[in-house]
């Protein structure tokens, strides 16, 4: 029963880790899409060369840290 309880434990962990990621940005009841005005574009500035290039370097850098995080785990976790 041990594992019964152990499951259900981790169950309820991923069900608020996913609640609050959900809601993480002050999302609305429809996900980021509603809370960042996704059906707006026009309205955003397009971004400069600067932005673009800053953007990609970031992108880059969360490469690098998710090979790097998985790279120290085990076959399992992955």
């Amino acid at each position: 029963m041990a594992s019964d309880d152990s499951d259900a434990d981790r169950t309820m962990q991923r069900y608020r880790a996913l609640s609050r990621w959900e809601n993480e940005g002050g999302a609305g009841a429809h996900g980021r899409e509603e809370a960042c005005g996704a059906g707006n574009a026009s309205d955003m500035p397009p971004l400069t060369n600067t932005e673009l290039v800053q953007l990609r370097v970031r992108v880059i850098a969360l490469e690098n840290l998710v090979i790097a995080l998985l790279a120290g785990t085990s076959g399992r976790q992955r």
